[in-house]
C-alpha cells in the first residue's frame, strides 16, 4: 500500500474529499523565508496527543537513511513521522522497511512539512526514507486522543449498509452544527455540491474539535458516500 501526500499551500483545512486524512494526516507550508525546522515538524502532530521522550531526527538529510526507533514505550499507540522538504523531490517513508509507504512529493521549490501517525506493536521498530533530494525528519512516539463516539444518528445512517443523499446532507448539517456549538464553525464552500466543500480554521484543528465533531456526526457517513459517489 502507499500514501500519497502531494506537498501544497493551503490557508485552511479542507474538507469533502480529504477530510478522513486530516484525522491522520496534516500538510502545512512554513513562510518563504523559512525552511521546515524541527519545531515546525513536531507542530504537525496534533495537541492533543501525547508524545512520548525524545523525538528521532535526521536534521539534514539527503538520499537514503535508516533510523533505529527501537521498541514502543509504555503507554504509546502510534508511531509520528513527519518529513519536511529541503528542496524539491520525491521521498517515501516506511517503518520496518514494509511495503505500506507514505510518499511525500515536493514540487516547485515548496518548502513543506507533512506528517503520519502509524499505530504499530511493541516492536522494536525503524523508519527508512528513501529518495532524491534535501530532506529533514522528526518521528516520536504517541498516544493521540481516543476518538469521539460515534452517534446514535450516525449509526443508524450507514447500520443498512446504504447512505442516501438525504441521510449524507442530514449527517453534514449534524457535523456542522457540532462544529458551531463549539464555536469553530465551517466555512462551506459549495453546500449544493454533490460532495460537499468547506474548510475550518487551524484553532479548530489545535483544540481537537475538527476530529471529534467529525468522528461523532460524519465520517463514516461521509466515507460510504465518497464511496458511493466514486462507483458511479
Amino acid at each position: 500500500m502507499t500514501a500519497w501526500i502531494v506537498c501544497a499551500l493551503v490557508g485552511a483545512f479542507v474538507g469533502a474529499s480529504v477530510a478522513m486524512a486530516v484525522m491522520v494526516t496534516s500538510a502545512r507550508a512554513a513562510p518563504s523565508d523559512a525552511d521546515p525546522s524541527m519545531a515546525f515538524l513536531a507542530d504537525l502532530v496534533r495537541p492533543t496527543t501525547r508524545l512520548f521522550g525524545n523525538p528521532f531526527v535526521i536534521a539534514s538529510g539527503n538520499g537514503p537513511a535508516v533510523l533505529d526507533i527501537g521498541p514502543r514505550p509504555e503507554g504509546a499507540t502510534e508511531l509520528f513521522v513527519s518529513l519536511g522538504c529541503l528542496s524539491e523531490g520525491m521521498f517515501t517513508t516506511s517503518i520496518d522497511d514494509s511495503e505500506s509507504r507514505t510518499t511525500y512529493y515536493c514540487g516547485e521549490g515548496r518548502i513543506i512539512g507533512s506528517g503520519v501517525g502509524t499505530p504499530l506493536a511493541s516492536g522494536p521498530h525503524t523508519v527508512t526514507v528513501d529518495g532524491a533530494g534535501e530532506y529533514r525528519l522528526w518521528a516520536s512516539w504517541t498516544a493521540p486522543t481516543p476518538p469521539a463516539l460515534t452517534s446514535a444518528e450516525q449509526s443508524a445512517a450507514v447500520g443498512d449498509g446504504t447512505v442516501t443523499e438525504t441521510e449524507y446532507r442530514d449527517a453534514f448539517g449534524r457535523f456542522q452544527r457540532c462544529m458551531a456549538d463549539a464555536r469553530y464553525p465551517l466555512t462551506v464552500v459549495d453546500p449544493t455540491a454533490n460532495t460537499i466543500k468547506y474548510t475550518y480554521s487551524a484553532d479548530a484543528y489545535r483544540a481537537g474539535i475538527d476530529a471529534t465533531c467529525y468522528a461523532s456526526e460524519f465520517r463514516q457517513v461521509d466515507s460510504a458516500w465518497r464511496t458511493t459517489q466514486a462507483r458511479q
